[in-house]
């Protein structure tokens, strides 16, 4: 009786260990094979140190990213924020009981608002050209720098050639895109008197083109010399720091 139990207990153990190498087998194609993205998030060391993730940097092609984002940001959002609360209090000057005449009471209103509204405005305009990032374009010498404008919207500017960036006289700007240009006359190249060249496009955070800059060539004592003409919404002004910048510009 003991001797057939102890058989059968064998031959059970034989059956399974025969079997696990193939339970293994599957189980491992389950988890680096259909499930791949499963094992990262277990953290193990080998596997990431060998099939890591690209950066965001590495998918996007992004060379810059500006120091100071964080900073223009919650500074907007700080003004953003002033002006809210500034003109939800507004009516309550209106309301509460004081000693006041209503011409003080409106000088009193127009002073929270004004003063709100001019530093917002102020916030608005210093940061509008701080450039978040800077990429280039696929198979393109172009580069599309990315700003924001008060309201924390991303505006993304394609300059289609780097060498029309110039320095700036404009407060907290680096670079501009000047009003005029002058270039060499070459029957080879496409630029000709009394053509029109894009030179920067500018668009939202849904792709929309809101402005472009344009340059409208003439010939003058055998030099194409160019005028540059705002449409729209277009950005002419960035501010980068260029000591981050090394040699992809």
């Amino acid at each position: 009786m003991h001797c057939s139990n102890l058989k059968t207990i064998l031959s059970s153990t034989s059956r399974v260990s025969q079997r696990s190498p193939c339970l293994h087998a599957s189980s491992t194609l389950g988890l680096y094979g259909p499930c791949l993205t499963r094992t990262r998030s277990f953290h193990i060391p080998t596997y990431k140190k060998h099939h890591a993730e690209p950066t965001a940097i590495e998918r996007t092609g992004t060379f810059y990213q500006g120091p100071l984002s964080t900073t223009f940001r919650n500074l907007k959002l700080f003004s953003l924020s002033s002006l809210s609360l500034a003109s939800a209090l507004t009516p309550f000057i209106f309301l509460i009981d004081a000693p006041l005449s209503l011409s003080a009471r409106i000088a009193l209103a127009a002073a929270a608002l004004g003063t709100s509204l001019s530093s917002t405005t102020l916030i608005a305009w210093c940061g509008k050209p701080y450039v978040v990032s800077m990429r280039r374009a696929p198979g393109s010498d172009a580069v599309e720098l990315t700003t924001t404008d008060v309201f924390l919207r991303e505006r993304h500017t394609t300059v289609l050639d780097p060498r029309f960036f110039q320095s700036t006289s404009r407060p907290f700007a680096t670079w501009e895109i000047p009003e005029s240009f002058t270039a060499d006359s070459d029957s080879n190249s496409q630029r000709s008197a009394g053509s029109v060249e894009p030179v920067a496009v500018t668009r939202d955070g849904l792709g929309n083109i809101v402005g472009q800059c344009v340059v409208q060539w003439k010939e003058r004592d055998g030099q194409l010399s160019g005028v540059m003409r705002v449409e729209g919404g277009a950005i002419r002004h960035f501010n980068v720091h260029e000591e981050l910048l090394k040699d992809h510009i």
